[in-house]
């Protein structure tokens, strides 16, 4: 019996530029959805509706700090240095950043539609958006 050692797939830009597109556009398809179809009244401010607002507002207040400290754990490219090593070095953080972007986002955009809060809602959909353009894989690529 030949055993054979499991090799790394090879990560490049392509692959991770194909996961962060589809993030994106997920986000936009769910916010232009759930802003399509009606959510009805604004409810009112029963004890759930408040807990639900305050979960989501505070998921985005402590996460935040996690997605810069994963952020600053993205090693810089040095200029000359092989593309393909370096995203196989990062993408796992590049692929924690972007999911705790996106699963914020979600949170607040489904807790928004829930209680009918518009401001919660359309917050957390420009907030993720704005998050996932700022750590694109072409800015955490760029050589510094």
């Amino acid at each position: 019996m030949v055993s054979e050692k499991p090799t790394v797939q090879q990560v490049d830009g392509k692959q991770a530029r194909i996961t962060h597109a589809a993030l994106v556009v997920s986000l936009v398809v769910i916010a232009a959805l759930s802003l399509w179809v009606p959510a009805g009244d604004a409810a009112p401010a029963t004890s759930l509706t408040v807990t639900l607002k305050v979960v989501a507002y505070g998921y985005f207040a402590a996460i935040i700090p996690v997605i810069f400290y994963f952020r600053r754990r993205i090693t810089a490219r040095r200029s000359g240095a092989d593309l393909q090593e370096w995203w196989r070095m990062n993408v796992a953080y590049a692929a924690i950043v972007w999911a705790l972007t996106e699963g914020g986002a979600l949170l607040g955009m489904v807790v928004g539609w829930g209680t009918g809060s518009r401001i919660l809602h359309i917050g957390a959909a420009l907030l993720g958006l704005l998050l996932l353009y700022w750590f694109r894989p072409g800015k955490l690529e760029a050589t510094r």
